[in-house]
């Protein structure tokens, strides 16, 4: 956990759904209440990807935490990478640009935390999520869910399952044949606000 001195100077919330109930864990998804915010120093809203909500949710959080620095950033596919598949040990060809998604059908596979987020990631980079096998943080997909994943992926045309590097990290080193199976790196980038976050951060650090 972070030093009480430190727990509240950059705060990350989802712009996809920010602050979800507004109850606190169990009930709902927040830790701590939204009056906290008012204590943070600097404030980024991930998954801002659509202007008219990142405007929107840059008001309200003013509101929420008037002294902040606030940020907006977002996660998009930097690159792929083949995973070995195939009941034979074949493997994939290796790296592939993000450029080998355009206009592909592609069959999403992610147990992240919001997993959404990387199949609007994936539409981005300008590929067709035509399926989706997603499942909570942390979940490793058992033997049968990557077998019903290839199923479905080949039934509905699609070119490759493409899954995160977090979860490729999980998967076993033999996956399903019948349909290619790829990583997809995924780069963290600061859209507005970061020349100002940045150096708040660096002079964070060098009074530690």
């Amino acid at each position: 956990s972070f030093p009480p001195e430190a727990r509240h100077y950059q705060v990350t919330v989802n712009a996809a759904d920010p602050f979800g109930n507004g109850l606190l864990l169990p009930a709902g998804p927040l830790r701590e209440p939204l009056r906290a915010l008012r204590a943070a120093r600097a404030v980024v809203a991930t998954h801002a990807t659509e202007a008219a909500t990142r405007l929107a949710l840059l008001g309200r959080l003013r509101r929420l935490a008037p002294r902040a620095l606030l940020a907006t950033a977002a996660h998009d596919v930097g690159g792929l990478e083949a995973l070995p598949a195939g009941a034979f040990g074949r493997t994939g060809s290796g790296a592939r640009p993000r450029d080998w998604l355009r206009g592909r059908r592609v069959y999403a596979l992610a147990a992240i935390g919001f997993p959404e987020g990387f199949a609007s990631a994936l539409r981005r980079a300008g590929a067709r999520p035509v399926g989706q096998r997603f499942a909570r943080d942390h979940h490793v997909f058992a033997p049968e869910e990557l077998r019903a994943a290839a199923h479905e992926a080949a039934g509905l045309g699609c070119a490759a399952v493409v899954t995160t590097a977090k979860d490729a990290a999980r998967l076993p080193a033999r996956l399903p044949a019948g349909v290619p199976w790829l990583s997809a790196r995924l780069n963290f980038s600061v859209a507005t606000g970061r020349d100002d976050l940045l150096r708040a951060l660096r002079r964070h650090a060098s009074s530690r």
